[in-house]
């Protein structure tokens, strides 16, 4: 077994009367012993694996329970988003109804009414519900100028209403001299 050739292309490296192998080479052991140390190792091994093993299992139980929260915390805002919606839209269509009241409130009363003696009486309009009032970074001659403008617009009604009030007066004082 010393003078076996594995290479013969290295042989010429060999000086001559040398072995090729020497004896450390070679397993001096028992073969007893042999078979115990690969036990021990396969073992080992197997403890390594089994300790690899639990602590993958226990990281992998803590990020299930990881991502269950995370979930759930999700669901979560989710569900109050969905509420919040809900209140949003429940409260647009409350206004809406109450919109809608006001200006059947407004229409009837605009609408004429006739007397028992068959006169039809159409009540004054009114104004409509003060509006919201200008922010305070709103220049005052703007405001003047609106106003103005409203004013200016206004004043053939009024002027038409001052004088159908003169001329039923006059005819109630001509109807009772």
């Amino acid at each position: 077994m010393y003078e076996m050739v594995l290479d013969p292309k290295t042989v010429g490296e060999t000086p001559i009367g040398t072995r090729i192998w020497e004896d450390s080479d070679f397993s001096t052991g028992n073969q007893e012993d042999d078979d115990e140390t690969i036990r021990m190792q396969a073992y080992e091994e197997a403890q390594r694996r089994a300790r690899k093993k639990i602590a993958l299992d226990k990281w992998a139980e803590a990020e299930a329970d990881r991502l269950a929260e995370v979930g759930r915390s999700e669901r979560e805002a989710e569900r109050q988003a969905d509420l919040r919606e809900a209140q949003l839209e429940a409260e647009r269509k409350r206004a809406e109804k109450e919109r809608a009241e006001t200006i059947a409130l407004q229409a009837a009363r605009h609408s004429p009414a006739v007397t028992p003696a068959g006169r039809a009486v159409i009540p004054a309009p009114t104004a409509p519900p003060p509006t919201k009032r200008p922010s305070a970074n709103v220049a005052m001659d703007d405001v003047r100028k609106k106003v103005a403008a409203q004013i200016t617009k206004a004043v053939p009604a009024i002027a038409a209403a001052v004088s159908s009030k003169e001329r039923s007066r006059r005819e109630d004082g001509n109807n009772s001299g």
